[in-house]
């Protein structure tokens, strides 16, 4: 008996595949090429890791022997030069300042483990270091161990893409995009003046789909995106 939704005796008709693939190549390399020049004109740049548990695990997981560690805050992860330190002392250090948090509960575990006997270079800022508490920076700690297998994949995959792509960063991803776009939910502060009484077309959904855009899956939010930017667009054109 055939099957009603799939026909094995359907034929392909023949087309240049080769041709097809190429262009969907070049088509795709220009669109990366133009994206990536387009936040290199805003002064992003590549090779500019997020100060993430994830990174800092893949960090912390480095710390052993007689390798130097640094700690700390933000102006340790932010204002040290490990390219100018490995120049000048010979060894890169590894970075496990953690911005905004205490880092007593990393200098407590480096002292600990018994597999690291090398240089801690620890920065004190007195708030951070004496008053603020440690349960930031231990939660911090515990969600870079709590990664799933796939999470390490992934996490590993955006390092290598980061050292050469700008745009991958966390200020260019689509949810952040979207939560920063200027969308007006309300008439009376759209473009071009108020209309009394009416909410513009369309501004309804944004404003409710924008609120859950952070909780969907990076493909749902390009396909919102890109549903709400054809329906803007058929508006935009029968005005």
């Amino acid at each position: 008996m055939r099957s009603s939704t799939f026909d094995s005796d359907r034929i392909v008709p023949a087309q240049r595949w080769g041709t097809v693939l190429a262009l969907v190549v070049i088509i795709e390399i220009a669109c990366v090429a133009s994206w990536e020049s387009f936040w290199r004109a805003r002064y992003f740049v590549p090779d500019d890791y997020e100060d993430t548990p994830a990174v800092w695990q893949i960090q912390r997981e480095r710390a052993t022997g007689g390798a130097t560690v640094l700690i700390g805050s933000s102006r340790m992860w932010e204002d040290v030069d490990l390219t100018a330190w490995e120049r000048a002392a010979g060894t890169r250090p590894i970075q496990l300042a953690i911005a905004g948090r205490n880092p007593r509960p990393v200098l407590r575990e480096l002292a600990a483990d018994p597999l690291f006997h090398g240089l801690v270079v620890c920065e004190v800022t007195p708030y951070l270091f004496f008053v603020e508490p440690e349960t930031a920076t231990t939660d911090f700690m515990r969600r870079g161990r709590a990664q799933t297998l796939s999470q390490r994949a992934s996490n590993r995959l955006s390092m290598m893409l980061e050292r050469w792509l700008a745009f991958v960063d966390n200020e260019t991803r689509i949810s952040t995009l979207w939560k920063r776009a200027p969308f007006p939910p309300n008439c009376r502060i759209c473009p071009g003046g108020p209309r009394r009484g009416r909410m513009l077309p369309g501004f309804t959904m944004l404003a409710s789909i924008r609120s859950k855009m952070s909780s969907c899956h990076p493909l749902q939010q390009v396909a919102l995106t890109f549903i709400i930017f054809i329906r803007s667009s058929i508006h935009a054109a029968m005005r």
